[in-house]
Formats: C-alpha cells, sequence, structure tokens
C-alpha cells in the first residue's frame, strides 16, 4: 500500500473570500503526519482564464498558498475539475504505484466530489477528509436555502458505499 495526500487548489484567491482556517489548519496537520511518514504529498492548482475567477490566472490570487505549496512533492495544473485530466499526474501516480489517494482541499462541491469519485473510478482506495476540504460558495450560490454544501457532498460520497468519507480525528485513529 503506498498512499498520497491530495491537496486540491490551496490558492489564495479561495482564502480571501471565505474563511477557510478550519480547513487550512487541518491541512497543515495532515501535512506533517504525511511527512512524518514520509508519503507523498500532491498538490493542484486549477488555471481559469476568466478575468473575473476569483483565481483567474494572471493574478496573485491564483498563486497556491507558500506553506501547502512548500509542502508538496508535486503540485499539477488542471483546467477542469478533475486532476485525473492532466496525463502527468495520471503517469505519475502509476510511476510512484500508488495504490491510495487522501484529498482535501477546495471547492467542495467541484474538485473535492469530481476528484473522489474519478480517484474511485481508476481503482484508488480513495478516503475524503470531510473536515478539511471547503468550499468558497454556500446556499445563496445556489439559490438552494439551507443547503450546507460540504455536507451535503460528504453525504452523497458516503452513501455511494465506495469511498471513505471521515473526519481528521477519524483519519488519525
Amino acid at each position: 500500500m503506498r498512499k498520497a495526500l491530495l491537496i486540491l487548489d490551496a490558492q489564495k484567491g479561495f482564502f480571501k473570500h471565505a474563511d477557510l482556517d478550519k480547513e487550512y489548519k487541518i491541512i497543515k496537520k495532515m501535512i506533517e503526519i504525511f511527512k512524518e511518514n514520509k508519503d507523498l504529498i500532491l498538490g493542484t492548482k486549477h488555471i481559469d482564464k476568466n478575468p473575473d475567477s476569483i483565481i483567474y490566472s494572471n493574478s496573485e490570487n491564483s498563486k497556491l498558498d507558500n506553506h501547502i505549496l512548500k509542502a508538496c512533492d508535486r503540485v499539477f495544473e488542471k483546467t477542469v475539475p478533475s486532476v485525473f485530466s492532466n496525463t502527468n499526474f495520471t503517469n505519475f501516480l502509476e510511476d510512484e504505484s500508488l495504490t491510495d489517494l487522501i484529498i482535501c482541499g477546495f471547492n467542495t462541491e467541484y474538485c473535492g466530489l469530481f476528484n473522489a469519485i474519478v480517484s474511485n473510478d481508476r481503482g484508488f482506495k480513495t478516503t475524503y477528509i470531510e473536515d478539511a476540504i471547503g468550499t468558497v460558495n454556500n446556499d445563496e450560490t445556489y439559490e438552494m436555502p439551507g443547503l450546507d454544501i460540504n455536507d451535503f457532498v460528504s453525504t452523497v460520497l458516503h452513501w455511494s458505499g465506495v469511498i471513505d468519507v471521515v473526519n481528521f480525528e477519524e483519519f488519525i485513529k
């Protein structure tokens, strides 16, 4: 069993537009654990060409958080929610003989959801750390009063029966 932590899109624009401190602190704890165990830490960076995007690629907001960037063994760029569309990423996973991916980062309902599903579909044991993944969006974004995006996505993934959805405390046990 060879595992890697996959930190999705920890870009400055997300941190500037939402309170993601709780998720960020947990991600930093996970980084410590993976470093101690000499497991791989992989990052993604979403390339967004839309000038109205909070992570527009030609802006400071597109840059990865410095702490997370330094912790990553490799960072893979993507232009769609799933990093599996990047052949450099999929080749790397194969070359490293990885079997398990542990997913955290941003945004829950896009990159979190897509990467968890595709990871499982590609045969990886997939663990989704529900309190280490967040979103800048809310119920007003989707005009769905009362929607808790993180809880909804975590529940859907959990009920699938094929993706392990756990919180940080459960993960470290």
